[in-house]
């Protein structure tokens, strides 16, 4: 059966990110403002644009609260079963778009859960990685939601705020916690003595790129093909350089 995405436009989100792992204020601010000139060109074609990070001052909201408190993106695409935007947008064919730019570089990491998993179960993955304040055990840096997936699966997609902290690394050994933890506890089955991971994880996977590849394609030269270098890698790290060559 099919599954969306939550959204609340045609455009939805666009992200200006600096690459610098630490960046100043010189960058934020270099990000914001060309944040803000995509949002008033959408704007002009008749988009309903909501701005985030140094791209709103001088609130500074962070995306999630902006998507909370001024979208339906959290009862949007599949969350609730509705494969058309809820968005709020006075421009119902175009809907709204989040623009903005963040503190830092931020990746994607998502868990793809196994049939085996019930929501119920996939929520406590994701209640395992988020981390929201710090009472929480989550892994610093990491938002995570819930998302329905197909053929009854479920996975946990997670943006990594701290890409330094909250590493996919670190989501794949609390991951493995978090299995074993499932499996022990009898919430699930294991028949066949399987490894916990296996049992109920199909696959961790990254969304995107990272800020140390698309520094490493910028710097790349090109005209030395490295025949040790993977193909399937080369060959994303090139479309992110055709990219790159576009814009």
């Amino acid at each position: 059966e099919p599954s969306r995405h939550p959204f609340v436009g045609l455009v939805d989100h666009v992200s200006i990110m600096p690459l610098s792992s630490q960046p100043d204020k010189k960058e934020t601010d270099a990000a914001g403002r060309a944040a803000r000139f995509v949002g008033e060109r959408l704007s002009t074609a008749g988009v309903e644009v909501c701005y985030y990070g140094s791209a709103d001052p001088p609130n500074y909201a962070p995306l999630a609260d902006v998507r909370r408190n001024r979208t339906r993106f959290f009862q949007s695409g599949s969350i609730q079963g509705d494969e058309s935007s809820n968005s709020t947008s006075r421009n119902k064919e175009l809907g709204v778009a989040t623009v903005g730019a963040p503190p830092q570089f931020v990746e994607n990491c998502n868990v793809l859960l196994s049939p085996k998993c019930s929501w119920d179960v996939a929520r406590s993955l994701t209640r395992t990685l988020r981390h929201r304040n710090k009472n929480e055990d989550g892994i610093v840096g990491v938002e995570a939601l819930t998302l329905p997936y197909s053929h009854g699966r479920f996975e946990a997609a997670c943006n990594l705020l701290e890409p330094q902290i909250g590493t996919r690394e670190e989501i794949e050994r609390r991951v493995a916690q978090w299995a074993h933890s499932i499996t022990s506890s009898n919430t699930i089955e294991n028949d066949h003595d399987m490894d916990p991971v296996a049992l109920l994880v199909e696959r961790i996977y990254r969304v995107g790129t990272t800020a140390n590849q698309c520094e490493a394609v910028l710097h790349k030269d090109w005209s030395q093909r490295s025949a040790s270098f993977p193909k399937e890698i080369d060959n994303h790290d090139e479309q992110v350089y055709l990219q790159f060559i576009k814009y």
